[in-house]
């Protein structure tokens, strides 16, 4: 088990390499997360990812890469899992509303946990598919990494009554057939290729805009 320091030293070397400061309060709750989410994992299986360093690369860094896209009050995170990336964005963004979306009621139990220990008081956890989601207001940005396809993220929301809002799809490879298809039917896309420190394998985020 690598120590707090030794993974503070890699989180706070990928957050130079993406140009990003944070205040020392944020960077201890990150901190504090991936020793909860280690801990809850060898009972839950809530990731497959099993080392803490690499859960601060692929975990933390991985989401903190699209921070600078994050503009709006109000995001929700739609196949959240065990909080990924909503948690460390809620974290970076204390004045911004979170909603965790998830069917998968014992990952939801964990994000919960997780908001409870780290006094995060701007995120809910929602054990339940989108599709069923009653909500007052609409997030102005939705947020998804690996979920599904393009297309297929369209559809759910569509459902859902949820894409007026801006879409942001963590994606590995750039998926340029589904970029073509909806842009044929009519959707606002724009591509940005990420560069996550300590990962050597390409990053893309696909926002997404109503036509």
């Amino acid at each position: 088990m690598p120590s707090r320091e030794v993974l503070t030293s890699r989180l706070m070397a990928g957050l130079e390499a993406l140009d990003l400061e944070l205040p020392l309060s944020a960077t201890d709750q990150l901190i504090d997360y991936v020793l909860l989410l280690d801990h809850w994992n060898k009972s839950f299986n809530l990731t497959a990812i099993r080392d803490p360093l690499e859960m601060v690369v692929m975990h933390l860094l991985d989401s903190l890469a699209v921070l600078p896209y994050i503009n709006g009050m109000s995001l929700m995170d739609i196949g959240t899992g065990a909080g990924i990336p909503g948690i460390p964005l809620a974290i970076c963004q204390p004045l911004m509303k979170v909603d965790l979306v998830d069917s998968n009621a014992k990952k939801i139990r964990f994000c919960r946990q997780a908001g409870y220990q780290l006094k995060l008081q701007n995120i809910t956890a929602h054990d339940r598919r989108i599709e069923k989601l009653e909500f007052e207001n609409k997030p102005q940005q939705i947020i998804s990494r690996a979920l599904k396809s393009l297309p297929e993220i369209i559809s759910l929301l569509k459902a859902s009554d949820l894409d007026d809002a801006e879409i942001l799809a963590m994606k590995g490879k750039n998926p340029e057939d589904e970029i073509l298809q909806l842009q044929n039917e009519g959707w606002e896309i724009n591509s940005h290729e990420l560069q996550v420190p300590f990962v050597d394998a390409e990053r893309h985020l696909i926002i997404i805009r109503k036509p």
